[in-house]
């Protein structure tokens, strides 16, 4: 639109211009009346002596010249009346005189007659006027293409663009305003149709979002009833048991129970809103609190290297949730429980994950975190590709990282925790 402006201001600047240079062109191709008699005068002097009336042809005004007597010498005046003398032809015509002086003395006089010169600016200033009018009309129709131009073409092309806009902003309820003669009458009802067709989808994916979450909400509710009576129960047999084995399997059954029923919290958590996540308290944690929540989170079979010393901020629940995965990955890939070491760095305390089994391919090295995605080697292994990335965002949340890589021995995993 502003571009169109511009348009429209140049256009009117430069018929204006026109106009005006017009007019100031054609009056100064007219001279004044006391100019150009004084040029005749000056042309008939430097002419004289006059023998014929051909010096006279050409010279801006008609001339009639006599002599010292009156005689009339030459002229280009016409319509005189026969017999007439040119003093009373000069006022009865309102002719302009002056004497012819050569060598200071007088050797005629010279008659001239304005009424050309008159009809001459008469006649420019009717051009003038007439190739105004010439430049107004075009100027109206140059106005009115561009009004229409505008209308067809500028206007819909805008209401297109805003159209889009709201959309890309997710506002999908104004319909598109569109006129029956525009340009864009097809595309616009095009597009209106693909708003409403994004209304429509949009309106079921939230439909289905709020079955999810009403699905997650009830699977929780059920889930929760039978959590606590295993819980209570493993808890009640590790109070009646003596044996230091079982007693230690019953402990472990316990801790599983309560991260299951952590992890039932979190299912509520995102039933509440779609777009929730898991929440993460990082806490401080010594080494050995670490190193028993990998022995927590892991089976007998898993090796848990004894720690350094050290502090780290870590969430708990989300530390067993996360070992969880690794140790299981390395189970089903690699066939046998991994080990976990710790190497204690500058501003961090790593976990190394790691296990003999045939590893991932290099180039699937930064993808297996990905969301849904599972290497070459998992095809007959049942998963969903969810578990190293939701491991990555755990570990993540509580400002640490996650990295893998093949080792000459096989595969591992590698949690970095900041030191608190």
């Amino acid at each position: 639109m502003r571009g169109l402006r511009w348009a429209v201001v140049a256009l009117l600047a430069a018929v204006g211009a026109a106009i005006g240079l017009l007019w100031v062109s054609l009056s100064r191709s007219v001279p004044h009346q006391a100019v150009a008699f004084n040029s005749v005068v000056q042309e008939v002097t430097a002419a004289w002596p006059l023998t014929s009336p051909t010096p006279l042809v050409g010279l801006e005004l008609p001339v009639a010249v006599v002599d010292a007597d009156g005689q009339l010498i030459a002229s280009t005046i016409t319509e005189l009346t026969a017999g007439e003398s040119l003093p009373a032809a000069a006022a009865r015509r309102h002719l302009l005189g002056a004497p012819v002086v050569v060598d200071g003395r007088q050797v005629g006089f010279l008659y001239a007659d304005p009424a050309t010169l008159a009809a001459l600016r008469a006649a420019h200033q009717q051009l003038a006027w007439q190739l105004t009018g010439l430049l107004a009309a075009l100027l109206v129709v140059g106005l009115g293409l561009a009004g229409w131009g505008w209308r067809r073409l500028v206007r819909p092309f805008r209401r297109l663009e805003n159209f889009a806009t709201e959309v890309a902003a997710g506002r999908l309820d104004t319909p598109l305003l569109r006129e029956k003669d525009d340009a864009f009458g097809a595309w616009q009802q095009s597009f209106d149709l693909l708003r409403s067709e994004l209304a429509a989808a949009r309106a079921r994916e939230l439909a289905v979002q709020a079955s999810k979450a009403e699905l997650l909400a009830q699977l929780g509710h059920d889930l929760r009833t039978p959590l606590s009576t295993l819980s209570a129960t493993a808890e009640l047999l590790a109070l009646q048991t003596t044996g230091p084995a079982s007693r230690e399997r019953l402990d472990l059954l316990v801790a599983k129970s309560h991260q299951v029923a952590a992890l039932v919290d979190d299912i509520f958590a995102a039933s509440a809103t779609p777009e929730s996540q898991l929440t993460v308290t990082p806490v401080a944690l010594t080494s050995s609190q670490l190193a028993h929540l990998c022995t927590q989170a892991t089976l007998e079979g898993t090796v848990v290297a004894p720690p350094p010393a050290a502090l780290v901020l870590a969430d708990p629940v989300r530390v067993s949730q996360v070992l969880q995965n690794l140790c299981e990955n390395a189970r089903k890939y690699a066939g046998h429980d991994p080990r976990i070491d710790f190497v204690l760095d500058d501003d961090e305390l790593r976990l190394l994950v790691s296990d003999t089994g045939p590893g991932v391919h290099d180039g699937e090295l930064a993808a297996i975190f990905q969301r849904g995605y599972r290497g070459q080697n998992a095809a007959n292994v049942p998963g969903h590709g969810l578990g190293l990335y939701t491991c990555s965002q755990l570990v993540g949340a509580m400002g640490g990282h996650i990295t893998a890589a093949n080792t000459p021995t096989g595969f591992a995993l590698t949690v970095g925790l900041p030191l608190a």
